[in-house]
């Protein structure tokens, strides 16, 4: 692995810090009515606080929706680096203003800082166009692996790293603002430490010279849905992204609301999560595919998430959701780098930042579900049944991996699976090589354009 390669991963690790820190810490600000933290009133807290924990999250996926095809473009135009540096700036910002706003017990102020960081969300695609710019052949799935460990690890780290500086009861010093201005600074130093070390990734002869196209997520959008290739894939990711924000957004919730879990005890939940996840990805995605091939791996994996999320939401002691954190991240954990890698291999090399933009506008997109769909089921005292919703969604990823296993499958999935491809006699062409044009950069007619 190159010392940039390595410097990207350690970078995405400490930049998700926010995503897992926020997990634990979201409870007491806004479900916990006893809370000495809280930023709204007890009443609401009790009777519609989930539904101010979905607003946040419906403030970070629009912005991000909107903005993440243009960085997107603007990567593939002046390179992955100074668009890297210009996110973690405004991520840097969006944390500032979130520790001012819980300082000043505004819940404006919050939202306000949820919005900035939507509008940095592009770090992460630009930063799987770096991978996808540096890797080839097989190396792709492997590498895309480690890169979502990498996002997985910021998940071990974040919950921890919350529920300790939150817990007001250990030291007075401590508070979920406190949380928010250190990891601000952490990310402040990572940006300097990358600015200096990192080397550029795209070539100036890979760079794209096209027009500049403002609503490309909605075009994005479009494309998703009529591209035959690729649809299958996006689908697959919608139904993911949906099961998987929807746990995130109310398990927390939900714990505390049955068990009475405070941030340290979310927190080592949500590590030890996030350290199944890590392990997966970086030591069975690879194998599994190898043997089962991507679309049999998928419907096992989806099913299995589908089964954990359910366990949550049904959950009879806090031991029932520690257990189901072994099926939830052997299913999760192999189900984004599968689909990430068989994407990524579905374009050509030019084609990776607007591919990728695709890729991230179905991501943001269905961010925004969850907090429209499950948000007001847990905002009426049925955060269970917000799980099992979450729990609907995966299912479906698992029944439409599983159409996938009886019919022919896209170019991309053929080519991800060796044998059980048309690809599979030995022929190590190059994997943007999905129309039998032996590695040419010329698009099928009908071909979609991303622009």
């Amino acid at each position: 692995m190159s010392r940039s390669l390595l410097l990207l991963l350690v970078v995405v690790v400490i930049d998700q810090l926010d995503s897992g820190m926020a997990t634990p810490i979201y409870p007491m600000l806004f479900t916990d009515p006893d809370s000495p933290e809280l930023l709204v009133s007890p009443r609401s807290a009790e009777r519609s606080g989930a539904w101010f924990i979905a607003l946040l999250a419906l403030a970070y996926a629009v912005p991000a929706f909107l903005c993440q095809p243009i960085i997107g473009q603007l990567s593939d135009r002046f390179g992955r680096k100074p668009l890297l540096l210009m996110s973690f700036a405004s991520s840097t910002l969006s944390y500032a203003v979130v520790a001012a706003a819980i300082h000043l017990d505004s819940f404006g102020g919050v939202l306000l800082g949820r919005v900035i960081d939507g509008f940095a969300a592009g770090n992460i695609l630009v930063a799987a166009g770096v991978i996808a710019d540096r890797s080839d052949g097989a190396e792709r799935t492997r590498r895309f692996g480690w890169f979502t460990a990498a996002l997985s690890l910021g998940f071990v780290i974040g919950p921890l790293f919350g529920g300790y500086l939150s817990d007001t009861e250990a030291a007075d010093w401590r508070g979920p603002g406190t949380a928010f201005a250190v990891s601000g600074v952490l990310n402040l130093v990572a940006m300097a430490v990358f600015w200096l070390g990192f080397r550029e990734s795209l070539a100036e002869e890979d760079r794209e010279e096209d027009d500049f196209a403002w609503g490309q997520s909605f075009r994005n959008a479009k494309a998703a849905l009529f591209d035959e290739g690729r649809r299958s894939l996006y689908l697959l990711l919608a139904c993911f992204i949906v099961a998987y924000m929807s746990f995130l957004l109310f398990a927390g919730v939900l714990l505390e609301e049955r068990f009475g879990m405070g941030p340290v005890e979310l927190g080592w939940f949500f590590s030890a999560l996030g350290l199944g996840l890590a392990a997966v990805q970086i030591f069975l995605v690879d194998p599994v595919e190898k043997r089962l091939g991507a679309r049999r791996a998928l419907c096992a994996v989806f099913f299995l998430m589908a089964g954990a999320v359910a366990l949550v939401g049904s959950a009879w002691s806090p031991w029932v959701a520690y257990a189901a954190i072994v099926p939830f991240a052997l299913g999760t954990g192999m189900i984004e780098p599968v689909l990430q890698s068989l994407i990524s291999r579905s374009a050509s090399e030019r084609e990776q930042g607007r591919v990728q933009g695709v890729r991230g506008s179905v991501d943001s997109l269905a961010r925004v579900l969850p907090p429209l769909a499950a948000g007001p089921v847990a905002a009426l005292g049925a955060t269970g049944w917000a799980l099992y919703a979450a729990a609907l969604a995966a299912a479906l990823g698992g029944v439409g991996s599983a159409w996938l296993v009886a019919h022919k499958p896209s170019a991309a999935f053929a080519r991800s699976e060796g044998e059980e491809g048309d690809a599979g006699d030995g022929d190590h062409r190059r994997d943007d090589d999905l129309t039998g044009t032996g590695g040419r950069a010329e698009e099928p007619e009908e071909s979609v354009a991303y622009t």
